[in-house]
């Protein structure tokens, strides 16, 4: 878990980090597979996956959230500790895990199609794109993780 050097009227600043921590320490489920684990809305787990246009009829709100809470369900396992503190509602606390969520997440999958997209219209080839990636000269850090070879089949969908 991160925090900001100074947020004004938030002694606490933003909370930034990974999502299941996040979730554990703001109250909320723990589980990515219950059946309502997002901290910004309601929409059941199986709607996720096919929805593709925000509900704001499902996003929670300070009320919503209050109810929910009261009756242990939609997801939230007790109440935030932080909101008892003045200026602050766990509601309003829009962090998200850049990791995950995205570079680990759904750009993985639009990465894909657009080196589907430049190789198949012929602006470098997969076997030259591999040699590049091979002979990229990684940090010490890096050494012990090589990116492996990218396949065809990988980014075909």
């Amino acid at each position: 878990m991160y925090f900001d050097d100074f947020e004004c009227c938030n002694p606490l600043g933003s909370k930034a980090g990974d999502d299941l921590g996040l979730n554990s320490i703001l109250g909320f489920n723990e589980s990515f597979q219950a059946s309502f684990f997002c901290r910004f809305c309601k929409t059941p787990n199986e709607m996720t996956k096919i929805q593709t246009v925000e509900d704001l009829y499902s996003l929670r709100t300070q009320i919503n959230y209050e109810m929910d809470m009261k009756s242990k369900s939609f997801g939230i396992k007790e109440e935030c500790v932080f909101n008892c503190l003045p200026s602050y509602h766990v509601i309003d606390n829009c962090s998200v895990d850049l990791m995950h969520d995205m570079l680990e997440g759904i750009l993985r999958y639009d990465m894909a199609q657009v080196l589907y997209y430049l190789v198949d219209k012929g602006y470098f080839s997969l076997d030259n794109l591999n040699e590049r990636i091979r002979f990229l000269n990684f940090s010490e850090v890096d050494i012990g993780n090589p990116i492996p070879p990218i396949k065809i089949k990988n980014i075909k969908k």
